[in-house]
């Protein structure tokens, strides 16, 4: 029951990001504070519907919100965001704050380093037991960004304090989140860009999530996908007057427990810098 609970509590912040512009700006921007925006300002919010039938015949849904937004001043990023989900499964709640600071190393590359905290918590719906919601649960967490003419690569440090979780009459310290994730964009003419990625996400010494795919974009159109274990997501999108963008991920898993699958509908407004 530990090991269950706190792989629950590390992986929601993974399990409720969008996509609409680019893998980074709407999924990793929400878990590495040294994620950079391109951008004076920028927002993103997304509505996820999720459904699944497991083998004892029960049905679950899922639907959850979030919003993200990062405003740049000179040298610095600043973001704060929140995803809150509700399910007959389990409720949560999850706000964020983070900062980062940029500077050249030279004419071809950039390093952000960031630090950022997330106030978290949730609980069990499907329990007899009494004490089924956690305490208000602070993380801190760190990371850093490299980023280069046509590549990034970052690595994220979360639960730095490693703090104690509170549920069930059991105390629980959670441990260390990393993150790796990598991207290079080809050009292929003024029209045609595509950008393979990879994502890999550890609790302490265990991989939970290795995704790897690509982005197709043409002109102001953005399609692609991303393979992650027994799970395959889709994304299209689109852009349009270089501020505002719309996008459709879909997700197919196939599980043990039962087949799943999930739509979120993103939403992103950008003010460019001058």
């Amino acid at each position: 029951m530990k090991n269950y609970l706190q792989f629950c509590f590390l992986l929601l912040p993974f399990l409720s990001n969008g996509q609409a512009i680019s893998y980074l700006e709407n999924t990793v921007l929400f878990s590495n504070p040294a994620a950079t925006v391109k951008y004076k300002f920028f927002t993103t919010s997304s509505l996820r519907m999720a459904a699944s039938n497991s083998q004892s015949g029960n049905f679950r849904y899922q639907l959850s919100a979030l919003n993200y937004s990062k405003l740049a001043v000179k040298n610095f990023q600043f973001g704060a965001g929140f995803t809150t989900s509700l399910s007959n499964f389990y409720r949560s709640g999850l706000f964020k704050v983070d900062a980062n600071y940029s500077f050249l190393i030279n004419r071809k590359f950039r390093i952000s380093i960031g630090l950022g905290g997330d106030l978290n918590r949730f609980s069990f719906v499907e329990s007899s037991q009494s004490n089924t919601t956690s305490n208000l649960i602070p993380s801190l967490n760190t990371g850093f960004m490299l980023q280069g003419k046509k590549w990034r690569a970052g690595l994220t440090y979360g639960n730095l304090n490693q703090p104690n979780l509170y549920i069930f009459d059991d105390t629980i310290k959670t441990k260390p989140r990393f993150g790796f994730y990598g991207d290079y964009r080809f050009r292929i003419n003024e029209n045609w860009a595509i950008t393979p990625i990879i994502h890999l996400s550890y609790i302490s010494s265990n991989l939970i999530t290795s995704g790897i795919g690509a982005s197709a974009y043409y002109k102001n159109f953005q399609f692609g996908a991303v393979f992650a274990g027994q799970s395959l997501t889709l994304v299209a999108g689109y852009t349009f007057k270089e501020k505002y963008m719309i996008g459709l991920v879909s997700n197919i898993g196939l599980f043990t427990g039962g087949p799943s699958f999930n739509s979120r509908i993103n939403f992103s407004f950008a003010i460019t810098q001058k």
